[in-house]
């Protein structure tokens, strides 16, 4: 970074203590354990900690300067930064350094599912021609898009940046920080719908990606979802909207969709006013096509041919147990348990029978979390799709997912719920058989990762 104590005091508003506006940084750091001589440290305050317990480390692994809520006395040597609050201090230094790197094309995602996926799409389609960034991970909150943000340099083309939410007012905060000159709306559903107090209370928060976006952005919407298009009616501001779906009206929208032998689909990619090619997604479930259009159209957006998008999207392989597909055993194990919500738990039921397997499908369901008040009908609702969606083993582990279970069996589908991941683990060794699908999905804090580790020992 090309960066003095003198930009930081312009960004973030601050008083400095100590040391010189001159002073020049290195990097921005929030972790000591990783921090660099020449670094900058913020020292964040969070639930479980404080990083001003740390400044006295950060000054002996080199920290250069710090950015604080009061003045430390053991840096009394060193540039420091005094601030009413870090973590926002670290968001404006991110905007400040953004719109150093404006010559850099940003797209952004949002949406309630899909933004990783997509974005690992869209930053594979970009990458083939521009230098591109890419959101690391799952760095998607009021922490990890500075983070993301800082890594910008005069080297970059471009960026795709995931961006997320969990509480009314980051997504405006974190557009107003991000400044993107390109922005993918995938959905608007009912994830974390319990921290909103209503589906119009999400709606709201999401569209915010929207409403306090750069008024030059261009606009990714998917044509299919109704909250998602009424964003764009409400709050597009006669920016270019570009639509994909699979309806007849989108811009850009598949066609001629077929399952793939095991899993995957084929399908036309069709972009308005572009020359149609075929696409072999190898990702599980067809909820994935929505996302390579998505993907399509960012593509699009940086100057990427039709050609090109079509080739790197049939070249993707989902990760990051979000629909990850491993053949293990003599088995198929979908791992899909980074996140969930009603909306995702529901695409990847429907999307078993796509799969082409010749045993049975046995799926392992865990709570999902943040739905507040609707909780119970949620996770029932789940039960029923599952027993509409051909399972043949149904298993549950988690307190909220015993409804998935009752519901289940209410239904006439066969379905057992385990008391913990290790039960659960074992109960699916006595009961898989060669050829047969396991799908696995459940929210992050459930830790179904444990399921897979003690099913694999």
């Amino acid at each position: 970074m090309d960066l003095l104590i003198r930009d930081i005091l312009t960004a973030t508003g601050g008083r400095l203590e100590s040391g010189h506006e001159e002073t020049p940084v290195l990097r921005i750091s929030t972790d000591t354990r990783s921090l660099i001589p020449g670094d900058c440290f913020i020292a964040l305050r969070g639930e479980r900690f404080d990083g001003h317990d740390f400044v006295g480390e950060a000054i002996l692994r080199g920290a250069r300067a710090l950015v604080v809520e009061r003045p430390m006395e053991q840096a009394a040597g060193l540039a420091q930064v005094v601030v009413t609050d870090t973590l926002r201090a670290m968001g404006d230094i991110a905007a400040f350094w953004r719109r150093r790197m404006r010559t850099v094309a940003i797209s952004m995602v949002v949406g309630s599912n899909g933004k990783t996926t997509t974005k690992e799409m869209a930053g594979r389609v970009v990458a083939a021609v521009r230098r591109t960034l890419c959101t690391e991970g799952n760095l998607n909150n009021l922490i990890g898009v500075p983070r993301m943000l800082f890594e910008l340099s005069s080297r970059h083309e471009a960026a795709v940046l995931e961006v997320g939410m969990n509480l009314p007012g980051e997504m405006a905060r974190l557009a107003q920080i991000v400044h993107a000159d390109c922005i993918a709306l995938l959905n608007i559903r009912d994830a974390h719908i319990g921290n909103f107090g209503s589906q119009e209370g999400l709606y709201e928060a999401k569209a915010d990606a929207l409403r306090f976006s750069p008024r030059h952005a261009h606009l990714i919407v998917n044509g299919d979802d109704p909250l998602a298009m009424r964003a764009a009616r409400e709050h597009g501001g006669g920016r270019c909207v570009t639509t994909f779906g699979l309806c007849e009206e989108a811009d850009v929208r598949a066609t001629d969709l077929a399952p793939l032998s095991p899993f995957g689909t084929r399908f036309v990619l069709r972009i308005r006013g572009e020359q149609a090619w075929p696409v072999e997604l190898r990702a599980f479930g067809r909820h994935n096509v929505l996302n390579a259009l998505a993907a399509a159209a960012i593509g699009r957006f940086h100057g990427v041919s039709v050609e090109v998008i079509a080739v790197q999207l049939s070249l993707f392989h989902a990760g990051g147990s979000r629909s990850e597909v491993e053949e293990w055993n003599n088995l198929y194990i979908i791992k899909d348990y980074y996140n969930a919500s009603p909306a995702s738990v529901e695409a990847a039921l429907r999307s078993l029978k796509d799969f082409n397997v010749s045993g049975r499908r046995v799926v392992l369901l865990a709570d999902m979390l943040e739905l507040g008040a609707d909780e119970e009908r949620y996770h029932r609702r789940m039960g029923e799709v599952a027993a509409e969606a051909g399972v043949d083993i149904l298993m549950t582990v988690g307190e909220r997912a015993a409804w998935i279970s009752e519901a289940a069996r209410a239904r006439g589908l066969a379905a057992e719920h385990l008391p913990d991941p290790s039960a659960a683990a074992a109960r699916l060794a006595e009961v898989l058989r060669p050829g047969d699908l396991l799908l696995m999905k459940g929210s992050r804090l459930m830790k179904l990762e444990q399921v897979y580790e003690r099913l694999k020992g």
